[in-house]
């Protein structure tokens, strides 16, 4: 007999991550629930977690890329592999307790106006070397995605001790990109093209920006405290380097997402904000990018390129605002007053 339950197309994209794959497919193949299906999308990693991948995991679906496409656009060759209902984005340093998607399945097909869920995220550490047992540090990683008026977006209790202040469901701003569930039919109606993450921020606050679109497309973003997972937020290093190496590759990482992370934070507010509610909140604003502008002066000068970049891109990030304003059912000022916190 047909299990009538709605497939589950998990999506894991994967960059250098031999350190995490085992765990993380451990985890997402132990599932309660009996009707999924696994695509990894590699970003030309350098380790060997494709070998690892065709020989430990034939049941799995694999996409390599020749190069690093970015978490955006290696998540969307994912998503477009089937027509499953429910679409399950996960980090490869993510764990999820058994019963995530049963009960994430269950959330969805009991609220059909839920966009996205997600749950509790705690970090965690690796008992020893070997990354085989998972040992839970008790602080929270995620319980959401929340916004402020100076439209800054945060980790809802990211660094609290969990000690059940956050046991209550939700509708939250969204939900951290690290491990969480869309309904496929609200993704369709807010794409842009055939893109549900956009492409262009390649990485760092496209989460952010779904959520968003969601929102004004009249969607709910759901968060269920049920659904526990763990993620290993800082990824220890693998090789033995000195000291001096480690430290420069850590501070050109760092540029890097701070570049990429400021640059999608004005894509963010070019696509996403309107005058109505920028007026309402600019000193709020003013203030919290001057303050950004200031720290990066001194700690990570070359990532003020991004704001530039962000600049070349306006007209473009323009056109998609007027879609998805031509598309929106809630508007601006409501979301502002039903989600941003004041």
């Amino acid at each position: 007999m047909n299990d009538p339950r709605p497939m589950v197309h998990v999506s894991i994209v994967a960059w250098n991550s031999m350190s995490h794959i085992p765990t993380c497919l451990d985890a997402v193949i132990r599932q309660t629930y009996p009707k999924t299906m696994v695509t990894v999308v590699d970003n030309a990693s350098l380790d060997r977690v494709m070998e690892w991948l065709r020989e430990h995991t034939p049941q799995i679906h694999l996409i390599r890329n020749t190069r690093n496409v970015g978490f955006a656009r290696g998540h969307n060759q994912a998503m477009r592999v089937s027509t499953a209902p429910y679409l399950l984005v996960l980090n490869p340093d993510v764990v999820l307790e058994p019963h995530w998607i049963e009960r994430a399945v269950a959330a969805m097909e009991a609220d059909p106006k839920v966009a996205a869920i997600g749950g509790r995220l705690i970090r965690f550490e690796y008992s020893s070397d070997d990354l085989k047992e998972v040992v839970p540090s008790g602080i929270i990683d995620s319980t959401g995605l929340v916004i402020s008026r100076s439209r800054h977006v945060r980790d809802r209790g990211a660094g609290e001790r969990d000690t059940g202040q956050y046991q209550d469901q939700e509708n939250v701003f969204g939900l951290s990109g690290a491990c969480v569930m869309y309904r496929r039919a609200a993704l369709d109606e807010v794409k842009e093209g055939e893109q549900y993450f956009d492409e262009d921020f390649f990485a760092y606050k496209e989460d952010v920006d779904l959520s968003w679109r969601l929102l004004r497309r009249g969607w709910l973003n759901r968060y269920e405290p049920s659904l526990i997972a763990y993620h290993h937020r800082h990824a220890r290093s693998s090789e033995r380097t000195s000291n001096r190496a480690l430290a420069q590759s850590h501070q050109a990482r760092n540029i890097r997402i701070s570049r990429l992370s400021y640059r999608n934070h004005w894509w963010l507010l070019i696509k996403n904000e309107r005058p109505v509610t920028l007026f309402r909140d600019l000193p709020w604003i003013a203030w919290y990018e001057l303050k950004k502008f200031m720290y990066l002066m001194v700690t990570a000068f070359p990532a003020l390129r991004g704001g530039f970049s962000a600049l070349s891109y306006h007209s473009r990030m323009r056109r998609k605002a007027h879609l998805i304003d031509q598309n929106a059912r809630m508007t601006p000022s409501e979301l502002r007053r039903l989600y941003f916190l004041h």
